[in-house]
């Protein structure tokens, strides 16, 4: 779904700082290693996400829900949209993979939102 070499390629990582890298590199590799065709919405990937990387998210709740204290990936989730932008136009991947990093994009921005929504709430978020 990924051609070699997105790791490495200077264009895509211009201006991305270097603490966002290794948890970027870890979200996309993770989410393009999903293979379902048949399963490319939202919520499937969603919950892959969630099985495939429990550092990510506070596992108390349904939804993806950031856990910021385990990676600095919710630091940098406008360094992450650009780098899949970046994939996308460059051709690095297939059309499912594009159509995977948009869903992806899309689960990030919500799962942000929905952490800010919580915290204005008064749960305490877990670390």
């Amino acid at each position: 779904m990924l051609r070699l070499g997105w790791r490495n390629d200077e264009a895509l990582w211009r201006n991305i700082s270097p603490q966002a890298k290794d948890s970027i590199r870890e979200l996309i590799a993770t989410v393009l290693a999903y293979r379902n065709p048949k399963e490319d919405r939202v919520f499937s990937v969603e919950r892959w996400i969630q099985t495939q990387l429990p550092h990510f998210c506070d596992r108390r709740f349904l939804a993806l829900v950031p856990r910021h204290g385990k990676t600095r990936f919710w630091n940098h989730i406008d360094e992450f949209a650009c780098v899949t932008n970046r994939i996308i136009n460059k051709d690095y991947c297939s059309p499912y993979g594009a159509s995977v990093l948009r869903n992806t994009q899309q689960i990030i921005v919500e799962a942000s939102n929905r952490y800010n929504f919580f915290v204005r709430r008064g749960v305490q978020p877990c670390q």
